[in-house]
């Protein structure tokens, strides 16, 4: 089942208001926990956890493999993230540390 399927089934069975996301803002809400997947992904790499700031570091967007520098209290590391294809809406990401500056 596609995502696209998968949500207009939900949408079949519940109104718009029922749901904690619905359509106009349901590629927003997707990309948003994207981002946030790949950042979570990240920090749990390195194995810091929110003592890192999500916001002082970008991931990108949905996609390939990407090298992201997250700034540690230790100095900045280099880790490889990418996003895994889990379920029809259900997002996922695994990340690496490859090394330090």
């Amino acid at each position: 089942m596609s995502s696209k399927e998968h949500w207009d089934s939900v949408y079949r069975a519940r109104g718009s208001e029922q749901v904690s996301w619905y359509r106009p803002h349901l590629d927003r809400s997707l990309a948003f926990l994207r981002r946030w997947t790949r950042k979570e992904a990240c920090l749990k790499a390195l194995g810091t956890g929110l003592h890192v700031e999500p916001s002082t570091f970008a991931v990108g967007g949905s996609g390939g493999a990407r090298q992201v520098c997250v700034p540690t209290i230790s100095g900045p590391r280099d880790v490889q993230v990418i996003d895994v294809e889990v379920a029809p809406g259900w997002v996922g990401a695994l990340a690496r540390v490859v090394s330090s500056h």
